[in-house]
């Protein structure tokens, strides 16, 4: 997963410093935004990428390897020609919809093309489609966007 959000407290005119457009900084020196996926049932992390990249403009990215495993509905009624909808829903714990924006960075038909190369089936079913939403919700008592993954 990428996430990449805009700070212009931390931007720099590259002409001041050498030329140097980016760099590499811990991410504990930074804020991280806390985005949480609503269905979550179990997360194996890949080795951790300790940096956030920061560009001169002060947009900051930064990179996990996940695998999730969520929860999805299932209903079987016409087995063995049933078609199965599931959500990833991620949002932010903390941070209101006046805070904290979330905003997918491609479109469905993108998402779905990146999905069909990493997604695991086994074979046991196929990947139909795939639906990217933003949402104005509210979740854990107050409001706040979400990026919907259908």
């Amino acid at each position: 997963m990428s996430v990449t959000w805009s700070n212009e407290l931390i931007s720099w005119n590259p002409e001041d410093f050498c030329g140097i457009t980016e760099v590499s900084l811990p991410r504990e020196m930074l804020w991280n935004p806390d985005l949480s996926i609503y269905e979550l049932t179990e997360k194996e992390n890949g080795p951790p990428s300790p940096y956030l990249y920061i560009t001169h403009d002060g947009e900051v990215n930064m990179e996990e390897n996940l695998r999730l495993h969520t929860i999805c509905t299932m209903d079987v009624h016409k087995f063995p020609f049933d078609i199965q909808s599931c959500h990833i829903t991620i949002l932010s714990i903390i941070h209101s919809n006046s805070e904290m924006k979330l905003i997918a960075a491609s479109n469905s038909s993108e998402v779905m093309q990146n999905s069909r190369q990493f997604l695991l089936s086994q074979g046991e079913w196929e990947l139909l489609g795939l639906t990217v939403a933003k949402e104005n919700v509210t979740y854990f008592d107050g409001p706040c966007w979400i990026s919907k993954y259908t």
